[in-house]
């Protein structure tokens, strides 16, 4: 029961941090199309590639997360 409760939990924290990550880039895309920003399409590029470089690493922050999280229910129910 236990684990299912924190196998729950922490993926309802990923989707959080991943609609996060979307909203961001929304965020980005727009700041970048709608103000003068848009004169400067290096600056919009350089927040595109930032943006691929942080899904890489939110992805790898959930599969770690969701792992030590399985791994202390485990930990838990043996005890």
């Amino acid at each position: 029961m236990l684990l299912t409760v924190v196998i729950a939990e922490s993926i309802a924290i990923a989707l959080l941090m991943v609609l996060l990550a979307v909203v961001l880039n929304y965020a980005i895309h727009f700041v970048c199309s709608t103000t003068p920003l848009a004169n400067y399409p290096d600056i919009c590029a350089s927040f595109s590639a930032l943006m691929w470089e942080m899904y890489l690493i939110l992805l790898i922050g959930v599969i770690a997360y969701i792992a030590i999280c399985v791994l202390i229910a485990l930990a838990n129910r043996r005890q």
